[in-house]
């Protein structure tokens, strides 16, 4: 090479480098933009989206420009980790902060050689063999290794269990694979090298896409809607069986409360064996209460409870026994069932009354008031109970 030669070549390589600089900050920013436009659209539990725009952004790039456009997608894709992590107030992991970059990258070099090799880029999409190599070559395969590694990071770093792995790898696949059809055509389209090929499908292709990617998202909102619905019928029920449990249990240590306290205010005339002997008892009759949780007493129970070694004075728990089965015998009060709409203010409902979805309306053991017979009527008219439901008489 002669020293014009030299000369030129330098030039070139100086003229490059610039221009090289750009178009990775572009791509960059393009990326970074459209990855907070694909979040938006997250499903639970939200590591994966429905369609993920910076897949067909990066692949378009690796297409029109080369490989050396990686440390654009790179850094486009660690800016979306940053400040996804920073909205949600949690500090970034080392395989969030390396493995997301790495897998963006991977994922759109692969599909640029996966389509240069077998796609016959430049490939104008004007049959439908064509627009299939590129669905297939550029989209379709590139996306299931980058699902596959990482749903498996996500997995051993117990983001997500390992019954969830096939869900995760699907819902990863999908997002990246539809990411790709939708925006990398329109990219191809305004930014391809041979214009001319494009000019007159540019509009049609672009509204198409665009009514594609509307529709996606609004099926994805739609989607998530419900899924939030569901999420507050489980925590409303959640809520109401702890309330409900939390009472009982309040209730219990509020009567041992009660009874210490009348102990105590006659201590001077108690000896210490009797006090032993209230303790002992107390213990029975609070483990008796907590084992039956609500429901009636019955001989099993106290079997189990009997089994406890160590733990009672065996002729005291035989007398507690006793006299609990007499006063069930003979004060047992009247259990019958109903349907809701025979209930009546005043009546102690035993069982939960719950709507057929299995929405807890009103706990067991719970005296009915006039203001929840009105809500109990008033539902009625819309949904189903599961019935009858157990009362006190």
């Amino acid at each position: 090479m002669n020293q014009q030669d030299r000369s030129v070549h330098n030039e070139s390589e100086a003229g490059a480098a610039p221009g090289l600089l750009s178009t990775n900050a572009a791509i960059a920013a393009s990326y970074t933009v459209t990855g907070w436009l694909g979040l938006a659209l997250a499903m639970s539990p939200g590591f994966a989206t429905v369609v993920w725009p910076p897949s067909g952004i990066a692949l378009a790039a690796v297409l029109l420009r080369g490989p050396l456009v990686w440390p654009g997608i790179a850094l486009g894709s660690l800016a979306i980790t940053l400040g996804a992590h920073a909205a949600a107030h949690t500090p970034p992991t080392l395989t969030d902060v390396l493995g997301q970059p790495i897998l963006a990258c991977l994922q759109a070099l692969l599909g640029g050689f996966l389509v240069r090799r077998f796609g016959r880029f430049p490939n104008p999409l004007d049959t439908p063999g064509r627009v299939g190599r590129l669905m297939l070559f550029g989209a379709i395969l590139p996306a299931l290794p980058y699902a596959l590694c990482r749903a498996g990071i996500l997995t051993l770093v117990d983001r997500i269990p390992a019954s969830d792995l096939a869900f995760a790898v699907g819902s990863l696949w999908a997002g990246r694979t539809i990411g790709v059809l939708i925006f990398a055509p329109l990219v191809l389209a305004w930014w391809a090298p041979s214009p001319e090929q494009w000019r007159a499908r540019r509009g049609p292709i672009t509204l198409w896409l665009a009514v594609s990617f509307i529709v996606t998202g609004l099926a994805a909102g739609y989607v998530a809607s419900l899924d939030r619905a569901n999420l507050r019928s489980q925590f409303d029920e959640l809520a109401a069986s702890m309330a409900a449990q939390l009472g009982k249990t309040t209730a219990l240590y509020i009567d041992a409360t009660v009874s210490l306290e009348a102990l105590q205010s006659s201590a001077h005339e108690r000896s210490s064996e009797e006090f032993l002997l209230f303790a002992r008892l107390l213990k029975i009759l609070k483990d008796i209460a907590e084992a039956a949780a609500g429901q009636p007493l019955s001989n099993e129970l106290f079997a189990k409870l009997a089994q406890r070694k160590g733990q009672y004075d065996p002729q005291l728990f035989a007398r507690v026994v006793s006299c609990l089965k007499a006063i069930a015998e003979g004060a047992a009060p009247q259990v019958i069932e109903l349907p809701v709409a025979s209930l009546t203010a005043g009546q102690v409902v035993l069982s939960d009354v719950r709507l057929t979805n299995g929405h807890l309306i009103i706990p067991g053991h719970t005296e009915l008031s006039q203001a929840q017979i009105a809500r109990l009527h008033n539902l009625r008219k819309i949904f189903e109970f599961v019935e009858p439901v157990r009362v006190r008489a």
